[in-house]
């Protein structure tokens, strides 16, 4: 477990050259925007932005720091569980930061900050970013940041568009839909209706979907990067 958080506090100091003020800013401007906007929904507009962040690790790799994990001895396993860990870290770092601004700034709107609302998109969120960088990860051992970094960035966009589709093609008016409907309505929008399962149930099975997509992530992951010649 040292080892693991030592692996994850040298990742982090790996991202300094890569998250350049710049970048922050931009991060900042948008997610702000975002929330004026949007609400706690608001986290749409940035949700590309933390799929590519939450990877620039493996662009590090790049720069020969296999090689370095080598020199000080660190096991393969634990840079696998580590660089899933520092990318979940990290997402967490910049979800919890849209949480307060996004929170703040609907306290200045209206007078409520809707913790609540925030707590439930912010969290569903986490899972979905999570959930994708469990199919990006493994790629990123595989082929690199370099050739790997296009499809990470295209994957989320992808999404979106279908997102978009399926409420044109269902004709749902957003307007008409509040994010205290979506917070009431999250647990059983994905299985209720069909398996008749109550919220609790629902809950226990996601987390643990959530929980064997990312060791089965992981043991990919390990294997590839066993496989590889530094």
């Amino acid at each position: 477990m040292a080892e693991i958080i030592s692996f994850i506090r040298l990742d982090f100091l790996s991202l300094k050259p890569y998250l350049g003020a710049k970048k922050l800013i931009i991060l900042a401007v948008v997610a702000i925007l975002g929330s004026i906007i949007l609400g706690p929904m608001g986290i749409v507009t940035i949700f590309p932005i933390i799929i590519l962040m939450s990877t620039y690790a493996f662009a590090a790799g790049k720069d020969g720091l296999d090689g370095l994990y080598i020199i000080l001895s660190i096991n393969p396993k634990s840079v696998v569980i580590g660089r899933y860990f520092s990318s979940m870290l990290f997402v967490i770092i910049i979800l919890v930061a849209f949480f307060i601004v996004s929170s703040a700034i609907s306290f200045v709107n209206f007078g409520d900050a809707n913790l609540a609302n925030h707590a439930v998109v912010i969290s569903s969120f986490f899972i979905l970013v999570t959930i994708l960088n469990f199919f990006n990860i493994p790629l990123l051992f595989k082929v690199g940041y370099k050739k790997g970094r296009m499809l990470v960035g295209i994957l989320p966009m992808v999404i979106m568009l279908v997102a978009i589709l399926v409420i044109y093609l269902l004709g749902i008016d957003l307007d008409s839909v509040s994010t205290a409907d979506f917070s009431r309505s999250l647990p059983s929008l994905a299985f209720s209706d069909f398996f008749n399962v109550n919220d609790l149930i629902w809950l226990l099975a996601s987390i643990l979907a959530w929980c064997l997509s990312m060791v089965a992530s992981m043991v990919i992951s390990q294997k590839i990067y066993g496989r590889r010649d530094f």
